[in-house]
């Protein structure tokens, strides 16, 4: 079979001559590095929100989502190590330690959703920090905390 000479010379230098040269992607990356600067600026201003927030208190959607990472490994978590009321879970440079009181709920508000913790109490900190709770505590039963996650109905309107 006769082949033309282009197919013939394909995967030598490739079949339209010498391959081209490397993008110039500067830019490229300083767009990708810039974007990462605002992420971590804005995650360090969502922590600096949740450490100065009330208890309860609604907060932002980013600063909310930082929270909710930070409790779901918490309400994952098995007791801290030396206690039987506490379970604490770290994330992303936040930490949140779930205090079993047996009464009431802890709550962390969003703009559009919520979750309860039953007879428990949230407080979120910085790593390597031990916290304490704001109320007494009781020994705690659970394999497993449990939460409830719950939309905000007048978010809806």
């Amino acid at each position: 079979m006769d082949l033309p000479e282009l197919l013939r010379t394909t995967g030598r230098t490739g079949a339209r001559g010498r391959a081209p040269a490397a993008r110039d992607d500067a830019s490229a990356r300083a767009a990708v590095q810039a974007a990462r600067e605002l992420r971590r600026a804005q995650h360090a201003a969502a922590i600096e929100e949740i450490l100065a927030g009330e208890p309860g208190g609604q907060l932002s959607p980013g600063a909310a989502q930082v929270a909710l990472a930070a409790l779901m490994t918490a309400v994952r978590a098995g007791l801290v190590p030396g206690t039987t009321d506490r379970r604490t879970g770290v994330r992303d440079g936040l930490s949140c330690t779930l205090f079993h009181v047996g009464e009431g709920a802890g709550v962390l508000v969003a703009p559009t959703w919520r979750v309860l913790l039953p007879g428990r109490v949230l407080v979120f900190h910085l790593p390597g920090r031990w916290a304490t709770s704001p109320r007494p505590t009781r020994r705690d039963p659970a394999a497993r905390a449990v939460m409830f996650l719950q939309p905000v109905s007048e978010a809806a309107a």
